[in-house]
């Protein structure tokens, strides 16, 4: 009914725009420590600096508990635990996948770098990296090396 009344209102105001109804049954304290405390215990749950400072996010954050009336204000959380509710199909990633995922393309990165002959003159290994390949990477001849060519001898 609320946003039946609404829509005219918001057509008025702003144009036409889309409703979407969020309907919640059962205690509140319940309801929010259900969806909140899973995203919560695996660390999954980022907030910006400026909200979690805060001392009223944080008071409701850590005074909730599923006794009734817990909180007399729970306006915060509440407004969290639907925004949690409302993308949970995307924390619904699997974790491990993703890391092994990112794992794999970072060390293709990094083998990626050591095969190309750049990052093999200028690597850990430069000192021991033959004169040539210096000079085929644009390093200038070291002054033993420069002297060793113009008289013909190499020890």
């Amino acid at each position: 009914m609320f946003c039946q009344l609404l829509r005219p209102v918001l057509a008025e105001t702003c144009g036409q725009v889309a409703i979407e109804d969020y309907r919640v049954t059962g205690s509140k304290e319940t309801r929010i420590i259900n969806i909140l405390e899973p995203v919560m215990a695996q660390h999954r749950l980022c907030f910006d600096t400026k909200a979690i400072k805060d001392k009223e996010t944080q008071y409701q954050i850590t005074r909730l508990h599923s006794g009734r009336g817990s909180l007399a204000k729970d306006d915060r959380v509440d407004v969290l635990a639907a925004t949690v509710s409302y993308w949970e199909d995307s924390l619904g990633l699997n974790v491990d996948k993703a890391i092994q995922k990112n794992r794999a393309l970072e060390q293709n990165e990094i083998i990626k770098g050591w095969l190309s002959d750049k990052q093999r003159g200028y690597g850990l290994l430069s000192s021991k990296v033959s004169g040539a390949l210096r000079l085929q990477n644009n390093t200038p001849p070291s002054p033993s090396n420069k002297w060793n060519r113009t008289h013909g001898r190499s020890w």
